[in-house]
């Protein structure tokens, strides 16, 4: 996590963190579901995996509107 305290150092803490990610990267494995800090739904269907199917099924059934949609969404079926 980077933090600043004026909006002058915001751009080099951004940019310390995109390096240090990207530096990391090679060495992960998985997403984290619940420590998502972008929501796209490419990485949601990351951390859910192969259960990103059934999973949408289900909320296809249980929530066919979509209600519980906040945070790492799965997108009805």
């Amino acid at each position: 996590m980077g933090r600043w305290s004026d909006a002058a150092a915001k751009a080099g803490a951004v940019q310390w963190v995109q390096t240090l990610r990207d530096k990391l990267k090679p060495m992960a494995r998985g997403v984290y579901a619940n420590q998502l800090g972008e929501t796209s739904e490419e990485l949601v269907r990351a951390a859910y995996g192969p259960n990103y199917a059934r999973l949408a099924e289900i909320k296809k059934k249980y929530d066919p509107k979509n209600v519980l949609r906040l945070n790492q969404n799965i997108k009805p079926a």
